[in-house]
């Protein structure tokens, strides 16, 4: 496609200082050379502010990308909201492609309806929105909400995207009739904010006081307790494999506060255990430098291309290879194995040239699913030049 498109992207929040898929989709696209925008609100998402509506006085951008903050209503007890002057917006731009992030967002309801009377190619992506209600009886309220205006989102779009073959069949088992817009697309890394630095890699071991002979094994995302990260830590305790381990992304305090006592009873070195809070991405790209494996056992996240980015070695849950490729068959466990995961540490990673051939494939992989290549690849299904919509 040689065409310069001029691509909108819509989601009811953005913040591209955390380097999700909708900051470095839209990026890659733009340096393909599209003129490409993002529509938003002028909030943070109140999911990283623990339910709280904060408003957004600093917007990060840069020349590649034209982001557009509009007032909006936000809804409560939800992650969803209603934003003012679309339609002024849609007349201005008069876009090419419109990509919206999530079928459950009131704010792709907004684009839908304008689709009917405004023509534009129109790409739905698989993101979930979230939710901030525990009263079962909203959240209830809701789910048949986004079930209902799903069905209408994904009935105007032009193209619907998956990430994964397990988000593709769950899909088509609600909405079967949608088969034939449905292209699942594998999930997308930055390999340009994401990469091993030595220099990176001795700073982050220095401020933690870890040694650079010292093994290190790190754990990121979201840490909630159903993800067992406390199992982890015992185990480690128990397995005397000698590795300190970093914890690093978003952990509410009791969560962290039990962690926290069960490393100070069952370690003597207070160091062997460190609790690190949610950093943007750029910060987050040196700690898996810092590190010399990744526990992905009891969860799944775009995390684990992150970290083969950055040479990391990753061992992977058996759910996670659904979504992800290990980079060798021995460095997956079952679900949960905490036991076999620190196994792996004594039977694979006591030989250098093992780890050394480790960090060359992680890079490897993660170059395979770059977000230019997945630009490239959404872009090619739109055939803009003759597509009719």
């Amino acid at each position: 496609m040689n065409k310069r498109l001029k691509i909108l992207h819509v989601i009811p929040y953005f913040q591209p200082e955390y380097g999700y898929e909708e900051y470095f989709h839209a990026f890659a696209q733009s340096k393909l050379g599209h003129n490409v925008y993002v529509v938003s609100s002028n909030y943070y998402n109140p999911n990283l502010n623990n339910g709280q509506r904060v408003r957004i006085t600093n917007n990060f951008g840069n020349k590649e990308l034209k982001i557009i903050r509009l007032k909006s209503i936000e809804f409560p007890f939800s992650c969803q909201n209603y934003l003012f002057g679309i339609k002024e917006l849609f007349n201005t731009i008069n876009p090419d492609v419109v990509y919206a992030h999530g079928p459950e967002n009131t704010l792709t309801l907004q684009i839908s309806l304008l689709r009917r009377r405004i023509g534009f190619y129109y790409i739905i992506d698989q993101h979930k929105s979230g939710s901030l209600n525990e009263n079962i009886g909203l959240k209830f309220l809701f789910s048949l909400y986004k079930l209902y205006i799903t069905y209408l989102n994904y009935n105007t779009a032009n193209l619907i995207v998956t990430f994964a073959k397990d988000q593709t069949d769950n899909l088509l088992a609600r909405f079967k009739s949608f088969a034939p817009k449905v292209k699942t697309q594998f999930a997308g890394v930055s390999i340009e904010n994401f990469f091993f630095n030595q220099n990176d890699r001795e700073t982050i071991r220095k401020s933690l006081s870890i040694d650079n002979k010292e093994f290190v094994g790190i754990v990121s995302g979201r840490i909630e307790e159903s993800k067992e990260i406390h199992c982890l830590i015992q185990e480690l305790a128990e397995s005397g494999v000698e590795m300190k381990l970093i914890i690093i992304g978003k952990l509410n305090d009791i969560y962290k506060r039990k962690l926290r006592d069960l490393s100070s009873t069952l370690f003597a070195d207070t160091k062997t255990v460190s609790f690190i809070d949610r950093v943007p991405n750029s910060e987050l790209r040196k700690y898996y430098c810092a590190a010399d494996v990744g526990f992905w056992v009891s969860h799944i996240s775009i995390g684990i291309l992150e970290a083969y980015a950055c040479n990391l070695p990753v061992i992977l849950c058996r759910s996670a290879t659904n979504c992800y490729p290990p980079i060798t068959p021995e460095l997956v466990v079952n679900d949960r194995d905490f036991h076999a995961a620190l196994s792996k540490i004594r039977s694979l990673f006591t030989n250098d040239n093992n780890i050394n051939n480790f960090r060359i494939k992680a890079r490897q992989l993660a170059q395979n699913f770059s977000y230019t290549l997945l630009a490239k690849n959404i872009l090619k299904y739109t055939n803009i030049e003759t597509q009719q919509y």
